[in-house]
């Protein structure tokens, strides 16, 4: 805890390194608790694009709380963030940000495992329509 107190950051979320006693890799996706991919996206769920969204899907966030929104299709993915009530924006606030970097980097890997580009850009259609609750993050355009 020296580095939190010799620091002028915010503390915003701690990572531990070591060695486990116990395993540390889920051995079926049914072992997630996750919502699915239905409930975090309204893009049709075939070919690489079904996979893009699983990628997503599977994606760690903080309570479990998988707070983004996915709109678009095989070109280009709209990238959205819920918006919380005030009450769980106090709980949330410091770690939406995080899994929102986290979800886009899951679907960029995804996309150039599959031998995509993809490349993260401002899409003004995005931002324009984003869906009720949520608000425009980015979009990722698939070449």
């Amino acid at each position: 805890m020296d580095i939190i107190e010799s620091s002028d950051l915010e503390f915003v979320i701690l990572m531990a390194f070591g060695k486990a006693n116990v395993p540390l890799h889920r051995t079926s996706t049914m072992e997630f608790k996750r919502k699915t991919v239905n409930k975090i996206s309204n893009i049709k769920n075939g070919g690489y694009t079904g996979a893009l969204l699983e990628a997503a899907r599977l994606a760690p966030s903080a309570i479990n709380n998988q707070p983004w929104f996915f709109t678009g299709d095989s070109q280009i993915i709209h990238i959205y963030s819920f918006k919380p009530s005030i009450l769980r924006a106090v709980i949330l606030k410091k770690y939406i940000p995080i899994d929102m970097g986290i979800v886009i980097c899951h679907l960029k890997l995804a996309a150039q495992h599959f031998g995509k580009t993809p490349e993260i850009i401002f899409d003004e259609t995005g931002n324009e329509n984003s869906p009720h609750g949520y608000e425009y993050v980015t979009s990722m355009k698939i070449d």
